[in-house]
Order: structure tokens, then sequence, then C-alpha cells
């Protein structure tokens, strides 16, 4: 079984926009154009506690690094979950119940 990963971003907006800023930046140097099919970076937001929790599939382990990200189960959609960054097919491929195309 292959190790999902996961960061809790907190419920601070400013936190969570420059931290937004940070994976934007090194999912860019990371891949240079070139990304594998099942990379993804989902975000999962709970508008209660108005804050995000971060899940990064198997292959994009070296952002989930970077990020402080401990090992998690694969995470069940729910509402208001979407990819982040990655490979727009990423969705598709872990969750194809989910991000099926209309």
């Amino acid at each position: 079984m292959e190790t999902w990963w996961k960061v809790e971003m907190g419920s601070d907006t400013r936190d969570q926009t420059e931290h937004l800023f940070d994976l934007f930046q090194a999912y860019a140097a990371s891949v240079g154009g070139n990304v594998p099919g099942r990379f993804g970076v989902f975000d999962q937001y709970d508008h209660v506690a108005r804050n995000a929790t971060w899940f990064f599939s198997p292959s994009a382990v070296s952002l989930a690094i970077r990020f402080r990200s401990e090992p998690c189960e694969k995470p069940i959609p729910m509402e208001n979950f979407g990819l982040l960054v990655g490979n727009q097919a990423s969705g598709e491929l872990h969750f194809p119940e989910h991000f099926e195309r209309k």
C-alpha cells in the first residue's frame, strides 16, 4: 500500500495564503513542467472550523516532506475536496467517484 501524507493548514487566512504560495512555488520547482500522472496535492476545506487539510498523493512525497506532512490513510473525498496542484488526471486516477467527468 502506498503512503499518503497530510498536513493541517490552520485557520489563519493569511497563513493559508502564504502556504499556498509556497506550495505553488515548490510544485513548479519540483516538477519543472513534467507532471507525473498520479502526482497531486488535494485539499479538504472545513467551513465550520475554517481550516484546510492538504493531502499529498504518494508520488508527491517530495512536497509532503517539505511541508512537514505526516503519513495518513488515503483520504475520503467530501464536499469541498479538490486538487490544489498536480496533474489534472490525478483526481480521476485517485478518486474516480469524486472527480468523474460530467
